[in-house]
């Protein structure tokens, strides 16, 4: 419900932006200026630390509570004057950065972009500090069980784009600040990314105060910063993790080149169906493998670190559980791509050209709802399991199957971008799955081909419920346009979509619908 609701401000919030700003060169440098603190900070907050923190931290606490509360302080002392210095050499290191970012970028930007993006990318380089502190305050909120805070906790995030978008922008051009222009560029896009700078900074305080009387009152000072066994194990855990991860980002530079190469306004209608898959993928498949890996944890931990009957049920009931929310997803934008966009983002600067090549794109990314989803379970699982070596390897992997895939359909445009990183994706899904192989797994297998088989058939016939549902609709709202048309249409296919899941869900459990709800309810 947390991830629900700062998503709903997430969609917000890139209405807002879209509408303002437009898909045009001066976001596009926006957005390239924000990937580098976010490039740093997947790789170091969310793909290791985050993750290392909380494995150790959550073995640590069912042993020795107080000594817990100590490894909490001293890491994030130690994590705050290690990112601050990082901070500091990422600012003075940002026109090579950039560089690195748009070498492919297309004559039609000219070298407006790269300038414009790496002075943004120095006003926005401190978001990396307040996103890695903050995940060590969420590895310890994690294993507290509080979910709901980290989870609510990036409205704030939201809430300073949609400040920056609305208040600073038009308050810095109106007053025609000059030093602005001549350091940083558009006044307009300088109040976005001051406003982002001010949200992000909340959303690490609001997660920093859930833990302050329970944890860290009391052993935050003075401060002591040293390498403790368990900080050792820390650092051990995040190495592999954080190659793993660097590999990730390195797809991402490659990416953002690709769609740099193209026409302006591409790197901005790329980011809004990718806002769109990401959407129900945080809402279930994050919300899923973050949750999993405390859990899978302890159960280890309990078990003596073998891989007990309660882990593997706890895994197939992980996985069982992303695939029935994944699929849904996958039939409903598969069909209503076009639709979604326009609902959403059509407004303002955000043209009916922009929601037909966004449209297209998300067509592509609809393909990697169930890889997206299994990843998230599968990289809970290795970690839990301190396999981490093996993700390594596989994101290793990816980086020349992305950049193979990349070329084989850039022809295409930024659908072929899109088909591209779907592709990538699933085969690094089959690769974690594969190792797996090894791994001694007690699954149920009759259960998970039973639930396998009833997906995929309700799967197709949702897909055909829908196209004719459309077509139906299609030639009855003919005279209707523009909003309602498309709220119609999405609202009739989420109605069916969600009646055919239910019943194929009843049937897998063997009950009637009414009793699965209630399951479902507690």
């Amino acid at each position: 419900m947390g991830t629900f609701l700062s998503r709903i401000t997430g969609l917000i919030r890139d209405r807002i932006m879209f509408s303002v700003f437009g898909a045009s060169a001066g976001l596009d440098a926006f957005i390239i200026a924000m990937r580098i603190p976010n490039l740093f900070r997947e790789m170091l907050a969310e793909g290791s630390l985050g993750s290392a923190f909380t494995k150790v931290f959550s073995e640590v606490n069912v042993n020795n509570p107080n000594r817990a509360k100590e490894l909490l302080a001293e890491t994030l002392w130690l994590v705050t004057l290690c990112v601050t210095i990082f901070c500091v050499i990422g600012i003075l290191l940002s026109p090579q950065l950039i560089d690195l970012m748009t070498i492919m970028a297309g004559s039609g930007y000219g070298s407006a972009l790269s300038l414009t993006a790496t002075n943004l990318s120095r006003l926005l380089f401190p978001i990396l500090g307040f996103m890695v502190v903050g995940s060590v305050i969420m590895g310890a909120l994690h294993q507290q069980g509080k979910f709901f805070l980290t989870a609510t906790a990036p409205i704030l995030y939201n809430c300073g784009y949609i400040f920056g978008s609305l208040v600073i922008s038009y308050h810095l051009q109106d007053l025609d600040y000059s030093w602005i222009t001549q350091y940083f560029g558009d006044p307009a896009i300088t109040g976005l990314a001051i406003g982002v700078l001010i949200g992000a900074l909340g959303q690490t305080l609001i997660q920093l105060l859930g833990i302050w009387k329970s944890l860290l009152s009391g052993h935050i000072f003075p401060p002591r910063i040293r390498i403790s066994p368990e900080m050792k194990q820390i650092f051990f855990l995040m190495a592999p993790m954080t190659i793993a991860a660097s590999a990730a980002q390195v797809n991402q530079v490659i990416v953002t080149n690709f769609s740099a190469s193209l026409e302006p306004g591409t790197v901005t209608r790329l980011l809004a169906a990718f806002r769109l898959l990401h959407l129900p993928v945080a809402l279930f498949a994050v919300a899923i493998g973050v949750t999993a890996l405390p859990h899978m944890t302890r159960s280890i931990a309990r078990a003596g670190g073998k891989i007990s009957i309660e882990v593997s049920k706890e895994f197939q009931n992980a996985l069982e559980l992303v695939l029935w929310l994944m699929a849904p997803c996958l039939v409903f934008y598969l069909v209503n791509s076009e639709d979604l966009i326009s609902l959403l983002f059509e407004s303002g600067k955000f043209q009916r050209n922009d929601v037909l090549e966004s449209a297209a794109a998300l067509k592509g990314y609809s393909f990697a709802f169930i890889a997206y989803g299994l990843n998230k379970v599968f990289q809970s699982f290795y970690f839990a399991t301190n396999r981490t070596k093996y993700p390594m390897k596989v994101s290793i992997v990816s980086i020349f199957s992305n950049f193979l895939f990349l070329n084989l359909f850039i022809d295409m445009g930024i659908k072929g971008m899109a088909i591209a990183f779907t592709c990538s994706l699933s085969l690094n899904s089959l690769l974690l799955a594969l190792g797996l192989v090894k791994t001694k797994l007690d699954f149920d297998w009759e259960r998970c081909l039973k639930s396998l088989g009833i997906l995929i058939v309700s799967s197709i016939l949702a897909l055909i419920v829908q196209v004719q549902s459309n077509e139906f609709l299609e030639s009855s709202l003919d005279q209707t346009t523009g909003f309602w048309a498309s709220f119609t249409k999405l609202s009739t296919s989420g109605v069916l979509v969600g009646l055919i899941m239910i019943l194929a869900g009843s049937i897998l459990l063997r009950t009637n619908p009414l009793n699965l709800l209630k399951k479902l309810r507690k």
